[in-house]
């Protein structure tokens, strides 16, 4: 797989969930929604179940429509619930030009809309999803945004500077809602989002619904009055939104006093109530129905676990048990999992509102509501745990086929097909590595057993190379020492790159004579042109000349090795090479010269998207020095400070240290 097929788009992602009828009519939401367009982000974080998703969608859909809004929080199921009176005037249109001063004339606000998903905890990916959520709404080339994000290696600071200058452009309103963000962990992502939210203009409004709080500058924007949040106590069902959705939208005819204690039970947990109703369908004594719903969330999921699937027909429950492993569900990949008729299937789910939400207007692709599925899951674990697997290596295969290569080796890893998972990496391990992805790399390892990896030379030199790059010489060896002895004979690019990474190893520990042997080894093995192996091959033998005192040669063969990196689309080797020179001059008193480097490596660094890296820690460690020998102690210290900081993010060992003797 290409790496095209590795970054492509989902399009699913982009599109805003429809709204379902019936769901219960919520105007003080509307109108919170509404006023938060005065400031730069709305807020809505609260467990799981309690509609965030369904509100937003709602509210979406009908933003510029100057309708009744049909608010609720049910996860889009239910019957037709018509307006109550008084509130059929509720027009959100104007409501939302209001909010936010734009006076009658302005057009209302577009919405662009982002599902996350684990995969965006790649910046770059996450950048280049949101810019084509905005583009979709907003139309336009977006040129300077899609230049910065189609270069070799993006920038993420040029991306995010291009696409708020580009933001800044839009004629009219725009709101971009970024739904499940809880999903998200990576630092780099936050620190994107972080960026976006104290930088975009005025007329970009940024709703975020999570389970959890993500690392922004809240108190500071709640202090300007620039935050809206809406919690799980605003979210939660009042007693009379219960009644209205128990008794109307779910068809039932509770008395009030089983409604007030359902709800009371459930403290007004919206997918409680939903599960509750449609267990109650099932029964004829309501009474002994609501005595005995009680307990912790965890049993009363278990309980209507039970309850629920037990009343569908066969064919249903194993549908509903085959499809719980996916993410995202479409026709063709139910029947590769060994159902029958998928698409009629998702159809007649959808009809039969049982936890199913259409991602598109098309009716391709559905998810299911996130608690049904953990419970269809547990479920599947609990019956059919030997079917788990089998499933899991048929979605792999079936994403292998059509070009997910992310997806089908996290579907291999869930079902522990470690061989079929090393295959599926060790076919995009350098290309990822080469796009600075290292993260989803060290996922992947940290998954597979290392026997396997071993099996798999050149994803285990990949791992050498990680671990090398991290400071972890040590393992970086073992790596080396465990696969080197299987390659086959005629296996001679593999011995050139496990020569490339041992040299470098090697003159880290000292031993000149070994670097220069490996580096021979390496470009006797090696083919022709330029890689990431050629240049750390150039690398280790500029160091191993400098140490004999061959400074001419080593400044040519860093040279070398840099312009390699850079001919091979590779950041990181780049800097690893011009960070080993500049350290050089230094040493040799060339402290301007030096510092001249440092300043250009630090933008090479940011235009790679590496300005968070632990290349980026070396090169403040190395400035902070010069600085030091200029009596410059504060700005060495701050230096010395942002590299020691990037350095233990990336649990670096040996430039944590260097920090360390700096400071």
């Amino acid at each position: 797989m290409d790496r095209k097929a590795c970054a492509a788009l989902l399009q699913t992602k982009l599109r805003i969930p429809r709204p379902r009828p019936g769901l219960v009519l919520r105007p003080r939401l509307l109108e919170r929604l509404d006023a938060g367009l005065q400031g730069r982000l709305t807020l809505v974080s609260a467990p799981a179940g309690f509609g965030k998703t369904t509100l937003l969608a709602a509210w979406a859909a009908h933003c510029g429509g100057g309708e009744s809004l049909p608010l609720g929080g049910t996860a889009g199921l239910g019957g037709v619930s018509p307006p109550l009176p008084g509130e059929a005037g509720l027009g959100v249109a104007a409501a939302a030009r209001g909010a936010a001063g734009l006076g009658g004339e302005t057009p209302p606000p577009r919405v662009a809309w982002l599902s996350l998903d684990e995969g965006d905890n790649d910046a770059g990916r996450f950048l280049r999803y949101l810019v084509a959520a905005l583009q979709g709404v907003a139309g336009g080339t977006w040129e300077d945004t899609g230049a910065a994000l189609d270069a070799p290696q993006p920038a993420i600071e040029a991306v995010e500077a291009a696409l708020v200058n580009e933001a800044a452009a839009l004629p009219a309103p725009t709101v971009l809602v970024l739904d499940d963000y809880h999903l998200i962990e990576a630092r780099p992502v936050h620190e994107a989002l972080a960026f976006l939210v104290s930088h975009l203009p005025p007329q970009v409004h940024l709703v975020i619904a999570t389970r959890a709080d993500p690392p922004l500058p809240l108190a500071r924007l709640r202090a300007r009055g620039q935050l809206t949040e809406l919690r799980q106590a605003d979210l939660r069902f009042t007693p009379a939104e219960a009644a209205e959705f128990l008794n109307r939208t779910m068809g039932l005819r509770l008395a009030p006093a089983h409604v007030e204690a359902l709800a009371a039970r459930t403290e007004g947990w919206i997918a409680g109530l939903q599960l509750a109703a449609l267990s109650l369908h099932g029964h004829e004594d309501a009474t002994a129905f609501v005595r005995a719903f009680s307990g912790k969330d965890r049993f009363i999921l278990d309980y209507l676990a039970e309850e629920v699937l037990a009343r569908q027909p066969e064919a249903v429950q194993t549908f509903l048990l085959r499809t719980s492993i996916l993410d995202q569900l479409c026709g063709p990949l139910c029947d590769a999992l060994g159902c029958s008729a998928g698409q009629a299937m998702l159809e007649e789910l959808e009809r039969a509102n049982l936890f199913i939400v259409p991602l598109d207007c098309e009716r391709r692709w559905y998810r299911y509501h996130q608690l049904f599925s953990d419970l269809l899951r547990k479920r599947l674990r609990q019956s059919q745990p030997e079917l788990e697997p089998e499933l899991h290596r048929r979605a792999s295969a079936w994403h292998e086929a059509h070009g997910s290569a992310i997806s089908a080796v996290d579907h291999a890893l869930a079902a522990r097909d470690f061989e079929r998972a090393a295959r599926l990496a060790a076919a995009c391990a350098e290309a990822l590595w080469g796009e600075g992805r290292q993260s989803t790399l060290w996922r992947w390892l940290g998954a597979l057993p290392a026997d396997v990896v071993r099996r798999w030379p050149r994803l285990a030199i990949v791992e050498a190379l990680l671990r090398f790059t991290a400071g972890r010489i040590a393992d970086a060896e073992a790596s080396l020492s465990a696969v080197e002895g299987a390659l086959p004979g005629e296996a001679a690019e593999l011995r050139g790159m496990a020569a490339a990474v041992r040299a470098y190893i090697a003159y880290m520990r000292g031993d000149v004579p070994a670097v220069m042997r490996h580096c021979g080894e390496a470009q006797a093995y090696l083919p022709p042109g330029d890689s990431v192996w050629h240049s750390l091959v150039a690398t280790a033998w500029a160091d191993a000349c400098a140490s004999q005192g061959d400074l001419a040669e080593a400044g040519r063969s860093y040279q070398q090795a840099a312009a390699s990196g850079q001919a091979a689309g590779s950041p990181f080797a780049v800097l690893m090479a011009s960070i080993k020179h500049t350290t050089r001059q230094r040493m040799q008193g060339h402290l301007r010269l030096a510092a001249e480097e440092c300043a250009r490596q630090l933008q090479l660094a940011s235009a790679s998207g590496l300005a968070k890296a632990d290349r980026a820690a070396a090169i403040h460690a190395l400035w902070g020095e010069i600085l030091c020998q200029w009596d410059d102690l504060d700005a060495a210290l701050e230096h010395v400070g942002q590299g020691r900081e990037l350095a233990e993010r990336g649990s670096n060992l040996l430039v944590i240290g260097w920090c360390c003797l700096c400071q």
